[in-house]
């Protein structure tokens, strides 16, 4: 998962990779897979194969509550309070529902579905703006399932 959104964040700002930069990618990754939860045997050696993986587990995924609590406490920055305390709460009442709306525009609409937010066609306008607007690779095309269809 996190090879994936490393790679959709770099496509949303700086445009789609070639290949061979993605077969790169791809077998430098290893160790961060590994240090989660895959055996290096395991980890594809090529994006083909990796899409491949990728597509075959993306139905098996589910999140648990506890797991959905924690992820939503990332996305709203409520982690914050809970590690630096007053100061923490305050930087999450300021940056956490503009950094909510970041993480929901990233992530792949299975995961959002999987956290059980809601995307809007209103939402969807907004976001394909506001990253226009702050990169040089000109306008997108944004659909429902951005960033993971590009």
């Amino acid at each position: 998962c996190l090879f994936k959104y490393y790679l959709d964040q770099y496509t949303l700002m700086h445009g789609p990779l070639d290949d061979g930069a993605l077969d790169t990618l791809t077998r430098a990754a290893a160790p961060l897979a590994t240090g989660v939860n895959v055996r290096l045997s395991e980890w594809p050696q090529s994006y083909a194969a990796y899409e491949q993986r990728w597509a075959a587990t993306v139905p098996e995924l589910a999140i648990d509550p506890v797991v959905r609590q924690e992820f939503e406490s990332l996305s709203n920055l409520t982690f914050l309070g809970e590690a630096w305390g007053a100061v923490g709460y305050a930087l999450a009442r300021i940056g956490g529902p503009a950094y909510q709306f970041m993480t929901r525009a990233t992530l792949p609409h299975e995961f959002r579905e999987l956290m059980g937010w809601d995307w809007t066609p209103l939402a969807l306008r907004g976001i394909g703006r506001d990253i226009s607007k702050s990169t040089n690779t000109g306008a997108r095309t944004w659909t429902a399932s951005t960033p993971s269809a590009m």
